[in-house]
């Protein structure tokens, strides 16, 4: 496969590097949560994404979201070179999709308030296709996970392994388009990205007592550089063992700090985050490049991800200092 050319990226870097200076940083969010009610935050928050069109609730910010979330598909599917690198990291809304029509199907509701916008395909295509359960238009990997979602849940009658399924599926597909990819550094970051996501699993699950057939039902494969059998064969051994293990690795940094015999979830969390977001940093340090547009797809997400921390902390009457606390701004 033929690579890309960092010149060929060189117009789209240069617009992404002026909407990167609008990105939402710890300025923006102190503003934020110094607004006297919920209302002047989400009134802030749509003026500054340029939002004119939306609920004029503070309940509603959901809808600012989604009007921003669309506005950026469309700016990046009109105008980067290779809509592949856009569909790697859309894939992940037509996952989201089918797990909210499966589990409408099951309850007997309509999946439509549940679904979302910015896959490879849209909404309406997805449930089109659901329904007449065409196995051309729903590429191998999503009718996988419907099918076996379907089977596992007939079995167990466990929502939550709709999820397990759906994610485990999801991120084979991810790798897998980003192993086809001419984009070697997003493999990466999906290698790196999963190994993560099972160390947290991990610790979590040791904390919670779960057995190991749980857990080897629940950990990802594609990890960088952890496979499925070596993250089970951890999981025979202490919490402390692997943390020490990890203290000789790359991911030192996410269980820094972590004393099992007190242990803080939240601080893995934090600092899985923090891991992130450099790697998120480091993409955006590129003058120009398919990396400048990785960079500001995630570092997007993280700045809606704060939106929703910060609007869902002052609507339920949360402290500025608590809301604070767990906003991720690495990303800057």
């Amino acid at each position: 496969m033929s690579r890309y050319k960092d010149t060929d990226y060189l117009n789209i870097s240069m617009r992404i590097k002026y909407l990167e200076a609008r990105l939402m940083g710890a300025e923006a969010f102190a503003r934020i949560l110094s607004s006297k009610t919920p209302e002047d935050a989400m009134s802030f928050i749509r003026e500054h994404l340029g939002i004119e069109e939306s609920a004029n609730t503070a309940v509603g910010f959901e809808s600012v979201i989604a009007a921003e979330e669309k506005k950026i598909s469309e700016f990046l599917r009109k105008n980067v070179p290779d809509r592949a690198l856009i569909d790697i990291f859309d894939i992940r809304r037509d996952f989201m999709n089918i797990r909210a029509i499966i589990k409408a199907e099951i309850r007997g509701i309509s999946p439509d308030s549940m679904l979302v916008t910015g896959g490879t395909m849209s909404a309406d295509e997805i449930k089109a296709a659901y329904n007449r359960q065409d196995e051309k238009a729903l590429n191998g990997y999503l009718m996988s996970a419907v099918k076996t979602a379907r089977q596992v849940y007939a079995q167990t009658a466990d929502p939550q392994k709709i999820d397990t399924v759906c994610d485990r599926v999801c991120f084979e597909c991810l790798k897998s388009a980003a192993e086809r990819s001419p984009f070697d550094f997003v493999s990466d970051f999906f290698g790196t990205r999963i190994d993560i996501i099972n160390i947290l699993s991990l610790i979590r699950q040791k904390l919670m007592g779960k057995d190991i057939r749980f857990f080897s039902e629940t950990v990802l494969p594609g990890g960088k550089m952890f496979a499925p059998q070596k993250m089970t064969e951890f999981y025979t051994r202490t919490p402390e063992e692997f943390i020490e293990y990890l203290s000789h690795t790359s991911y030192a940094s996410i269980a820094e700090g972590f004393d099992v015999s007190s242990p803080d979830p939240s601080l893995l969390e934090k600092h899985a985050d923090i891991f992130v977001c450099k790697m998120i940093k480091q993409m955006r340090k590129t003058p120009f490049g398919p990396q400048v547009v990785v960079g500001y797809i995630l570092a997007k997400e993280y700045e809606i991800k704060n939106i929703r921390i910060v609007m869902a902390g002052m609507i339920s009457g949360q402290s500025s200092d608590t809301i604070k606390e767990r906003l991720r701004l690495g990303y800057e």
